[in-house]
């Protein structure tokens, strides 16, 4: 059994802030510690609504510094590397895993100027795809920047099969380091909130459908998409949108004035915020829409169908096709594109809901198979005897 006093796994993020990729790292922490594992999450910002949900005998390591003071990420992942560099020497975790994008090139720097010590095994959690959209031509130097955030990695763990063969085939990483684990879903842990009572009285029977957006407030989910997508919809037929999710900025306040412009009132929109419990409106929801530009692999898509909510989706990169088996279990649509999108929302809401067929083909991406595969891959990684 592996914890005998070192640190056998860190897990490296920004802060705890509610988004998919903390909620994932939270869960793969539990399950190496539940497997002997002695687990550890570093942070260079210590606050975030999910620091309760940190499993318990999950230690918690903030790197802090001048990096916990700046409000811009990449900044603050800048002023933290010595601090990094640090903990990588002292507390010498035999694996250590970025766990989003946003932190890669902090992660790679730090190993970097920590003297690469081969006893600590840098793997990197590829959640997100390098361009933005789809047929984007990504040439060699753009592919050589992209693949020294990578720098020094063990393994590079793509979130979809999509994105690791963009990983393989664009960016023209080592087909050997990458490794697919896809995301998943807590199946009884969704069920147990999905089941809790919407108190917004738009949920209650009777009342028209609620379409639902949900994520950051943030260029990449293009609210403004859905918004205007909704605006079309709504002028044929009784329908309201609930977007639940904050963001840092003027991004509320710029869909706010669309939704205006297009003549949305409060009594059609409700810019909801951070909702500690997003997976009740879901559960009553007539639909969610995913308009993202770009996704890694949308958790909350999982969540969707694991509460029997249909769904309408862009075809971003990526993993939407995976998730929704190339539009069988929802339409899924152009990016950038309101008409379109509006069509196939109309023409879902006009279908039977199909919640049985929702929750049963969602079961494929059952949570315990992730995590056994986290584990399996650091045990393996953290048991071969590497030394400095």
């Amino acid at each position: 059994m592996l914890g005998n006093g070192e640190i056998d796994v860190a897990i490296m993020l920004h802060d705890l802030a509610e988004s998919g990729v903390v909620r994932n790292a939270l869960a793969i922490a539990g399950a190496a510690h539940r497997e002997g594992m002695n687990t550890e999450i570093w942070v260079v910002d210590g606050a975030g609504p999910l620091i309760a949900q940190i499993p318990h005998g999950v230690g918690l390591v903030t790197l802090g510094g001048l990096g916990s003071k700046w409000k811009n990420r990449r900044l603050a992942g800048v002023a933290a590397m010595g601090n990094l560099a640090r903990a990588y020497r002292e507390r010498r975790p035999k694996v250590a895993l970025s766990a989003g994008n946003h932190f890669h090139i902090t992660a790679s720097a730090a190993y970097f100027f920590a003297g690469s010590p081969n006893s600590v095994r840098l793997h990197f959690r590829a959640s997100n795809p390098p361009f933005r959209g789809r047929d984007i031509r990504f040439g060699a130097v753009l592919a050589w920047l992209y693949r020294l955030r990578f720098m020094g990695a063990r393994r590079i763990i793509s979130v979809s099969a999509e994105l690791g063969e963009i990983l393989v085939k664009t960016i023209r990483l080592d087909p050997s380091s990458v490794v697919t684990i896809a995301n998943s879903i807590d199946l009884e842990a969704v069920a147990e909130r999905a089941a809790e009572a919407p108190e917004h009285p738009w949920f209650a029977a009777g009342e028209p459908p609620v379409l639902l957006g949900i994520g950051r407030l943030a260029p990449q989910k293009n609210f403004s998409l859905l918004i205007e997508a909704f605006a079309q919809v709504r002028r044929a037929r009784p329908l309201r949108l609930a977007i639940i999710g904050d963001g840092a900025g003027d991004e509320l306040a710029k869909l706010q004035a669309l939704a205006a412009n297009l003549g949305l009132t409060s009594a059609d929109v409700w810019f909801a915020g951070h909702q500690s419990n997003p997976l009740k409106f879901l559960a009553h929801a007539g639909l969610f829409v995913l308009s993202s530009n770009w996704e890694g692999m949308s958790n909350v898509l999982l969540e969707a169908m694991a509460c029997g909510c249909p769904i309408v989706a862009t075809d971003c990169p990526t993993g939407v096709r995976e998730q929704l088996d190339n539009g069988r279990i929802g339409p899924i649509v152009p990016i950038n594109d309101p008409e379109k999108l509006a069509n196939a929302i109309a023409r879902r809401l006009e279908e039977p809901r199909g919640s049985e067929g929702l929750i049963e083909y969602v079961a494929r991406f059952d949570h315990d198979n992730m995590l056994a595969a986290y584990t399996n891959l650091f045990r393996s990684e953290a048991g071969d005897g590497a030394t400095v």
